[in-house]
């Protein structure tokens, strides 16, 4: 986690650059289907890492 000056919370992928996730929900939805672009559908697991960065005022 990132501590940030803004008062909004939000993740950033680096598959997704540029793209900020203010919906931590979206976050999940994009670890989901980022896993399943990697290792097809009903596998879940790799040891690709998914990388996230979460930024936070807090």
């Amino acid at each position: 986690m990132t501590y940030t000056n803004s008062f909004i919370e939000f993740g950033e992928f680096l598959h997704c650059r540029g793209k900020k996730f203010t919906d931590f929900d979206a976050i999940r939805k994009e670890i989901e289907d980022e896993t399943d672009r990697m290792t097809g559908s009903n596998k879940g697991i790799s040891n690709a890492p998914i990388n996230l960065r979460v930024y936070s005022p807090n």
